[in-house]
């Protein structure tokens, strides 16, 4: 069991990884792989059990705290392509009788905050209640 991100979109949703710059000090002759802040992945998946949409693709997102304007940029970028997108917060249990609650909010107004929000709902305390929010696209 464990907590888990989501993407749901009614068009394929892009795979997205953080760069990740190789460092090389010269002086120690050490090469270490830099990064941003926080780390963002977004990977194309099959149906979710847990995953309540009835969108038609799906996306598994690997968001850690610092990488919210990224997540922001690829939501924004991903309504291009579609009307609206889900970003979810979900308990993985193999359980489908989770609440659900739900906010909608335009991607004009989506904030660092909304993000750092979502991410912090405990949705796998009692009763078990996954989180999405639906941003809709630009006005």
């Amino acid at each position: 069991m464990s907590r888990c991100f989501f993407l749901a979109s009614d068009a394929p949703l892009e795979a997205y990884s953080d760069p990740g710059p190789l460092i090389i000090d010269a002086d120690t002759k050490a090469v270490t792989c830099g990064g941003l802040p926080g780390y963002f992945a977004v990977w194309p998946a099959d149906g979710v059990l847990e995953l309540a949409s009835e969108k038609e693709y799906c996306a598994r997102a690997d968001i850690e705290s610092g990488c919210e304007e990224r997540v922001i940029a690829y939501l924004q970028e991903q309504l291009n392509y579609s009307r609206e997108v889900e970003l979810w917060h979900v308990w993985l249990d193999g359980d489908v009788d989770h609440r659900v609650r739900t906010a909608e909010i335009s991607a004009s107004e989506l904030s660092l905050e909304d993000i750092r929000e979502l991410e912090q709902l405990p949705v796998s305390q009692e009763p078990i209640t996954n989180y999405f929010y639906r941003i809709t696209g630009r006005n």
